[in-house]
């Protein structure tokens, strides 16, 4: 068989030429197929002469507690999320990265209680929040925090209650997109 193949030998879906290109097909319909709008901060909420807090207002928000376990695992919260007033982290054998650093805060005071045993939990927070740890109970356990006791008023609070045995809850401030410093470099 030789010679230029005929239309109908060729697959119905392949384009004929060049210049026909066809869109990429999808497999899953509706809203989880469309692209995900650019978000930008509303800034008709809060007047700029006022001094508000820098946690957005909600009206009528579910405010339910987040969970969050893991066990022989690692759970890492990053980016733009939103964080309810109580998020509890229940781990064994694993690893909690929380980042509020970019996180959308919907109370003036969040508070993370935190259940593990063999465990490592990092929270990272920005500059300007206040912190309180050493809250709970725990057993041979290490609970650190870099916060220097000064926190911007209009900013919301980080209080951590860690019960745990054999782990370790560490609260760090670094600015948003600010890598975290080697072990070796710390102060």
């Amino acid at each position: 068989m030789t010679g230029t193949p005929r239309p109908e030998d060729q697959h119905p879906d392949r384009a004929q030429g060049p210049d026909e290109v066809q869109p990429p097909m999808t497999i899953i319909g509706g809203p989880a197929a469309q692209d995900t709008p650019d978000w930008s901060p509303d800034q008709g909420n809060t007047p700029a002469t006022s001094p508000g807090p820098a946690y957005p207002q909600r009206s009528g928000g579910s405010g339910e507690p987040l969970s969050l376990t893991g066990i022989f695992s690692s759970i890492r919260r990053t980016g733009r999320w939103e964080v309810p007033p109580s998020v509890s982290v229940v781990g064994g054998f694993s690893e909690t990265v929380l980042d509020l650093r970019e996180a959308v805060i919907t109370s003036p005071v969040v508070e993370v209680k935190v259940y593990d045993a063999f465990s490592n939990c990092k929270i990272i927070v920005p500059p300007g929040v206040g912190v309180d740890l050493g809250s709970g109970a725990s057993v041979f356990s290490n609970e650190k925090s870099d916060y220097q006791g000064v926190a911007d008023p209009g900013m919301w609070r980080l209080r951590v209650l860690h019960y745990g045995a054999f782990s370790n809850t560490e609260v760090i401030t670094l600015a948003a997109g600010e890598s975290e410093p080697k072990w070796w470099k710390r102060s």
